[in-house]
């Protein structure tokens, strides 16, 4: 659930598949709000609307993800790897819109 911290309301909620917390990145500007999901057979970041959980779409990664952030102008995310490795990705083009999970 994403709160409005002046008011004490819910903004907005998702569900999160699986039942553990995971990684989550807000942009700097506070504008995106992104998640690490790793399943069983695939892994992703999915992306919303931090105002109003839009679905932004959602970036497919090559293996499982650690860590997740947005680098300073809010469009790159870098994602390490549990094997040391980090892949950085240019959200304008890597970013599939409106991807279901």
């Amino acid at each position: 659930m994403v709160w409005d911290v002046a008011t004490a309301k819910v903004l907005w909620g998702a569900t999160v598949p699986g039942s553990s917390a995971r990684p989550l990145a807000f942009s700097p500007d506070g504008r995106r709000l992104a998640e690490l999901v790793t399943e069983k057979e695939k892994a992703y970041v999915r992306v919303w609307d931090a105002a109003d959980g839009k679905n932004l779409g959602r970036v497919d990664l090559p293996t499982g993800g650690h860590h997740l952030a947005f680098d300073r102008t809010g469009r790159r995310l870098a994602v390490s790897h549990r094997d040391t490795t980090a892949t950085l990705y240019d959200l304008d083009t890597a970013l599939r819109p409106g991807a279901a999970d």
